[in-house]
């Protein structure tokens, strides 16, 4: 096992290396599936080399797609939670709370992925971190959280009006999880073909078309 761990320490580096070579950001999840999937190969390629080529693609093909369906499954959630965020900031500034006392506020009362994200706000700016500052980290959340957070840092920073501004983007906001319901429902006849094809189709044609088969095999012609 200890020169399993010291291969894959060495094609992680790698990695890393060729990475920076061509001047690419660094992204540890993408060069750990790129290790995995160049391991699977090379333990296939010992017997046939073609088969470890054609394993290493499918590896880093079912890497792709599960870090593409868990991103995709984060910014859904983001745009789901970003409109209710922005309401509960409109409360807080229609009753006349600072940008400072509103993020306590809401940060208090806020669940799931963004609800984390904004409790850091506070124990930030606890430590001395500069309000402002600590909304821009936040504002690093996701895209979907990038527009809220510059609203707040901004009227933070140089005192911009903030109702204007989150009014506006609790209708973008609105729109934005709407347009992602849309796609969402499109989506859904394209997935079901999957358990359609492997699971209904063949249980139809055993369960309806074996048995005419069957018994239609006496009266054929020899």
């Amino acid at each position: 096992m200890t020169w399993l761990r010291c291969a894959d320490r060495a094609l992680l580096r790698g990695a890393r290396r060729g990475r920076a070579l061509l001047g690419r950001p660094p992204d540890v999840n993408l060069d750990r599936r790129l290790v995995q999937a160049v391991q699977a190969g090379a333990v296939v390629a010992v017997r046939s080399p073609f088969a470890g080529v054609v394993v290493s693609a499918i590896v880093w093909t079912a890497g792709w797609a599960r870090a593409r369906s868990a991103h995709q499954r984060e910014v859904d959630q983001l745009v789901s939670e970003v409109p209710d965020l922005i309401e509960l900031f409109r409360l807080a500034t229609a009753a006349g709370l600072t940008v400072h006392l509103a993020v306590a506020a809401v940060a208090a009362r806020s669940r799931g992925v963004l609800g984390a994200a904004l409790t850091e706000v506070p124990a930030r700016v606890a430590v001395g971190e500069r309000l402002a500052d600590a909304l821009d980290r936040f504002a690093g959340s996701g895209e979907p959280v990038r527009p809220l957070g510059a609203a707040l840092a901004a009227a933070e920073r140089y005192g911009d009006p903030l109702v204007p501004n989150l009014e506006r983007l609790s209708i973008e906001g609105r729109m934005l999880r709407r347009r992602h319901a849309e796609e969402a429902a499109r989506r859904l006849p394209v997935q079901l073909l999957f358990p359609l094809v492997l699971c209904v189709l063949p249980a139809f044609v055993l369960l309806a078309v074996a048995p005419l088969l069957l018994a239609a095999m006496p009266h054929l012609p020899r």
